[in-house]
């Protein structure tokens, strides 16, 4: 999936503007005050202030990769279609729950989550994805996405720009985006649109 001006896909995060959450906060302290007893440690046992500088260094790199994920979720995204249209599998009764991986946004940037840390359900007239286990999300600041149709939208197939992941994007007014990785995107879009979500097959 390129970038362009031709297809808005994401507004500015509001997770952005929000602190991080008490459990990522706790992790990032923690994380900071492991790094340094490990440093010290290792200075004092090899006499060498280099460990020391080294747990300072991580620390601060680490901080700095939080806050420029953070910034980069108040930017707008675009992408370029494919020109590649999806076709609707046979209208039949399938599945309403789908296990695979997930890119949303959190308190300290985008999290990609791997297969199979991300479930996809549809319930009813509301669609939902959560990364597991639940302590992973919120260690990310990651919040439950739920919409139903009205609230959100579009719902269309998309491509990752590196290595040809395959998924679908969902859209909600003034939100950012949310990907759930799948090869069963025709299933998911043909499950969605009978349910009233406004989908749309263009990749």
């Amino acid at each position: 999936m390129k970038h362009d001006a031709r297809r808005p896909i994401g507004q500015p995060g509001a997770m952005a503007d929000k602190p991080l959450t008490g459990i990522a906060l706790a992790a990032v302290a923690g994380g900071a005050v492991v790094t340094l007893i490990v440093g010290t440690v290792l200075a004092v046992a090899s006499g060498s202030p280099f460990w020391l500088v080294a747990a300072v260094a991580t620390i601060a790199l680490n901080l700095g990769m939080i806050r420029i994920g953070r910034r980069r979720m108040t930017r707008e995204h675009v992408a370029t279609p494919t020109g590649r249209v999806l076709v609707a599998v046979t209208a039949q009764q399938g599945p309403t729950r789908w296990v695979g991986g997930a890119n949303v946004p959190g308190s300290m940037g985008r999290m990609n989550a791997t297969w199979p840390l991300a479930v996809l359900q549809l319930g009813g007239t509301e669609v939902t994805l959560d990364v597991r286990p639940p302590l992973l999300g919120r260690l990310f600041g990651v919040e439950h996405f739920a919409s139903d149709s009205a609230h959100l939208a579009e719902v269309f197939p998309v491509k990752g720009r590196f290595f040809g992941t395959t998924g679908v994007a969902l859209r909600r007014d003034g939100e950012a985006i949310v990907y759930f990785w799948t090869t069963k995107r025709e299933s998911i879009l043909q499950a969605l649109a009978a349910t009233g979500f406004p989908v749309s097959w263009d990749e």
